[in-house]
């Protein structure tokens, strides 16, 4: 589908953090399930996604990894341009070690819509610059979307800390990082499509974005493949429980640990 002329439209998604979950029993196919609708959407309307950094949870993802495979099989279902910057979980000491599995197959001939960032690059997108700043680079210029992975003053965490220092200019962005999704002046933060940790409970998915002489966001929620709550084990009694729910579970000092816990319950992590 043609775009008008001199506007950018655009599907910005959130941290990822594939492979996160992992080693806590929630396969990170629940989170490539989760932001598939993100993409059909991108692809319906012929529309470029912009992947916000932290793609992937450690910088030791590779080919070797199940969901890094099941990832770059799912990115070739798609023929939109698909632009990812590097976060701070995607690299290591300046280098974006994650991507090369990536890059390797782009190499090859496969992925050739996939762009990858690991240097600040400006790039003219339906008539737009793009600026594209991955994790540290904060740097951005007026006149541009600056698409970056960093702290914004005034910006809030979900566990309510205020971020006091960081960017604070008043050019337009669109930014990773902080996973709760919020407008700060002129920086939009989509938050994460799907829950990172036991203590997130925002509203998760993705924005639908247009940007030219004005900038609109709107913020598209996310149907989540799974969920990941905080269960406080008082009594060896095990609770009601959901399916689709994971959960970070505290046992009580002198609590003995219910023999069939597992068998009964999604157990995220046990302490």
């Amino acid at each position: 589908m043609a775009k008008a002329s001199g506007f950018l439209e655009g599907i910005a998604i959130g941290d990822l953090h594939l492979g996160v979950h992992d080693s806590h029993g929630i396969p990170s196919s629940l989170t490539i399930e989760t932001i598939r609708p993100a993409f059909d959407h991108a692809e319906e309307e012929g529309l470029p996604v912009f992947l916000l950094g932290d793609t992937f949870d450690t910088h030791r993802s590779s080919l070797d990894d199940p969901h890094y495979m099941e990832f770059a099989e799912f990115l070739n279902r798609y023929t939109v341009p698909i632009h990812i910057i590097a976060g701070n979980h995607d690299q290591h000491e300046g280098i974006a070690h994650a991507f090369r599995g990536l890059l390797f197959l782009k190499r090859m001939g496969v992925l050739e819509n996939v762009f990858i960032y690991m240097e600040p690059t400006v790039v003219v997108i339906n008539g737009k610059r793009v600026n594209f700043l991955p994790y540290p680079h904060r740097a951005g210029i007026n006149r541009a979307l600056n698409i970056g992975h960093i702290d914004r003053a005034g910006s809030r965490y979900c566990n309510g800390y205020v971020v006091k220092e960081g960017s604070d200019d008043e050019y337009q962005w669109i930014i990773g990082h902080n996973h709760t999704k919020q407008q700060v002046r002129s920086a939009c933060f989509p938050g994460t499509p799907v829950q990172v940790s036991p203590d997130e409970n925002h509203s998760f998915g993705y924005t639908h974005f247009r940007y030219g002489s004005t900038f609109s966001a709107d913020h598209i929620p996310l149907k989540q493949a799974f969920k990941i709550q905080r269960l406080k084990l008082a009594t060896p009694e095990i609770p009601e429980v959901d399916d689709d729910t994971w959960y970070a579970i505290t046992v009580e000092k002198g609590v003995p640990v219910p023999q069939d816990l597992y068998s009964r319950v999604n157990v995220y992590s046990l302490k």
